[in-house]
């Protein structure tokens, strides 16, 4: 695969660097690659919540679903039922190790966003401290709560968390950061104010831990997800994709703070900056191809963590169908076949796929479509 040193993914490196690169091995990850890639990652703005009078309205009953306020910041806010909503994702279409522009390693990843699923929370301000939850024992989304209060400059003041979401939990889906967002929209829009989407995911960082880019939507980027911070903004959408998604029915579900974390060796990390330099070069040039080929190394990567069942037979699977690649939640047990979105339109493989899968032992079966107008969810 030639790599074109002009593109703002490849920077040319100086006069020592041939007019174009040569990747050796048709992206095996077992093979050496002869390529040195220099990324200028993007930069994080934050806002900076300010102390201000409080006053309350009356809440609604919490057994009644609220509207959602507007979402204006206003000077003098009146504290009042607030609701947030955040989408799950189906895992990623890369992770690994990846530098920053000064050289140091970061944990991060690019989300495959998964809009068909949401969670949503109601927040019931009260003037009493301490955050309730239903249902019970939403500690991370509870803190989330208590710190965006924190954030705007709001003390003294507690509230009752209403929570009600459709993502599955511990497969991959990020269900406890789809909670923590909604809540901490929830809890902005309680108090009329408007967050950052840096300021919403660093948040969620110091309410659990780990967060997915879950905060910025559909956004393609590269996403630190320990920090809450951004890598690199990769500019544009995703180029439009159909995955099949589905899991191992005997996939038992994953703790993703109690996993151990990976442990990448310098080879990997070399082949991540490779991989950094494809994934955005398949966004900018709206490639499908080449970024389904980049899911597929990040996937086989993984395998030496959290293995996926029949991986080479679904890998072959793929190619049989005509798919550009597989993806993975690399810290849960979601698989995605992903295929060429207009192929999907004119002549549908997507039944005989299934067939063959469901006879391996995969089921839980979804089917979306991102980068397109008119996403169908079959």
């Amino acid at each position: 695969m030639d790599v074109d040193p002009r593109s703002s993914c490849f920077p040319r490196l100086g006069s020592a660097i041939a007019p174009s690169f040569k990747v050796i091995g048709a992206l095996d990850p077992t093979l050496i690659w002869r390529v040195t890639v220099l990324l200028t990652p993007g930069t994080v703005r934050l806002d900076h919540g300010r102390k201000q009078p409080v006053k309350f309205l009356q809440p609604q009953s919490p057994h009644r679903q609220a509207e959602p306020p507007a979402s204006t910041t206003v000077e003098n806010p009146a504290l009042r039922v607030g609701t947030g909503r955040a989408s799950a994702h189906h895992g990623e279409l890369l992770q690994g190790v990846f530098e920053d522009e000064h050289g140091r390693l970061h944990r991060a990843l690019l989300t495959l966003p998964y809009a068909r699923q949401q969670a949503v929370a109601t927040f019931w301000p009260r003037q009493q401290p301490g955050i309730g939850t239903r249902p019970a024992g939403r500690s991370k989304s509870a803190r989330a709560a208590h710190l965006t209060l924190q954030h705007l400059g709001i003390s003294g003041i507690g509230g009752d968390l209403t929570i009600e979401s459709t993502i599955p939990i511990g497969h991959g889906y990020g269900s406890s950061t789809a909670d923590v967002i909604a809540t901490i929209r929830a809890v902005a829009a309680s108090a009329g104010a408007t967050l950052q989407h840096a300021s919403v995911a660093r948040l969620a960082v110091a309410a659990e831990g780990a967060s997915d880019a879950i905060a910025y939507g559909e956004w393609a980027l590269l996403f630190a997800h320990r920090e809450g911070a951004v890598l690199e903004h990769f500019g544009r959408e995703f180029p439009p994709l159909e995955v099949l998604g589905f899991r191992h029915m005997r996939g038992q579900p994953v703790d993703t703070l109690r996993h151990p974390r990976a442990r990448y060796d310098s080879g990997e990390i070399e082949l991540f900056r490779v991989l950094r330099g494809l994934a955005c070069r398949s966004i900018r040039q709206q490639d499908p191809r080449l970024l389904g080929r980049v899911a597929t190394l990040s996937a086989k990567i993984n395998q030496r963590r959290l293995r996926k069942p029949s991986f080479d037979a679904l890998t072959a699977l793929a190619n049989e169908h005509g798919a550009f690649g597989i993806q993975v939640a690399h810290s849960g047990t979601l698989i995605g076949i992903l295929m060429d979105a207009d192929e999907v339109m004119r002549g549908n493989r997507v039944a005989a796929l299934k067939k063959s899968l469901a006879g391996a032992g995969f089921g839980d079966f979804t089917r979306f479509a991102i980068g397109t107008d008119g996403a169908r969810n079959p």
